[in-house]
C-alpha cells in the first residue's frame, strides 16, 4: 500500500508546485476589489475541474485515473487563474496610461 501511496503521490504532486500562482492570482483579485472573480479562482481546481475528472477517469482508469485527476485539475486552474490574471493586468495597464494621457 505504501507503494501505491507514494507512486499515486508523485503523480498528484507533479503540476502542485503551480498551485500557489493560482491562490496568489485569487488574493489578486479580491486585492483589488473583484470578490467574486476570486471566489471563481478558489472553486475551479476543486469543484470546476476536479470533481468532473474525478467522476470519468476514475470509472475507467480507477486510482491511476484518481490521482492523474489532481494534476489535471491543477494546470486547468491555473491556465484560467493565469489567464484571467493576463487580461485584468492590461486592463490596469490600459487604464492607467489612460490616466496618464488624458490629464
Amino acid at each position: 500500500m505504501v507503494d501505491v501511496v507514494a507512486q499515486g503521490l508523485g503523480i498528484a504532486m507533479m503540476v502542485f508546485p503551480l498551485v500557489g500562482f493560482q491562490i496568489v492570482a485569487g488574493s489578486f483579485f479580491q486585492y483589488i476589489g473583484r470578490a467574486p472573480l476570486a471566489m471563481f479562482l478558489s472553486t475551479t481546481r476543486q469543484m470546476l475541474f476536479l470533481l468532473p475528472l474525478l467522476l470519468t477517469l476514475t470509472p475507467k482508469y480507477g486510482a491511476v485515473g484518481a490521482w492523474v485527476s489532481m494534476p489535471i485539475a491543477d494546470l486547468l486552474a491555473v491556465i484560467v487563474a493565469g489567464t484571467l490574471l493576463y487580461f485584468q493586468i492590461r486592463k490596469l495597464r490600459r487604464m492607467e496610461h489612460d490616466m496618464r494621457f488624458n490629464h
